[in-house]
């Protein structure tokens, strides 16, 4: 089973979207700040760990998988407008994909170190 987390969750279209493909998964948490969609998100998917804010988050909870909707609210009419300037949730995403990138690389980085000492140690054992 994944670990799952949504981010800028809305209405839980990620989660739906995993249960019609029948993977089985765990929302360990989700964020979202939007009260009347964290209800629309509770109706059909029931009570969720809500770490609100994205922008107040120092740490998510480990996880397999994150999945993002596209912050909408900076640029739809029910939103504040705020576009993709400086202090909006769209640039917030951004800083969210710079550090899954760093995250998705020290993860590389350590497979990368596993592989090359198994490969010693195969040496090692082959030399004996």
């Amino acid at each position: 089973m994944i670990k799952v987390i949504e981010l800028f969750a809305g209405i839980g279209s990620q989660r739906e979207v995993l249960k019609r493909a029948n993977i089985e998964h765990e929302i360990v948490a989700i964020s979202e700040n939007d009260k009347y969609a964290s209800r629309a998100y509770e109706l059909p998917h029931g009570k969720t760990n809500n770490l609100g804010d994205i922008k107040n988050i120092e740490r998510l909870p480990k996880a397999d998988l994150w999945t993002y909707s596209f912050p909408c609210t900076d640029i739809s009419l029910a939103g504040k407008m705020k576009g993709f300037d400086k202090g909006s949730d769209n640039l917030k995403q951004k800083e969210l994909e710079t550090e899954y990138d760093k995250e998705v690389k020290r993860l590389k980085d350590l497979e990368q170190e596993k592989q090359e000492t198994n490969d010693k140690r195969n040496k090692i054992a082959t030399f004996i």
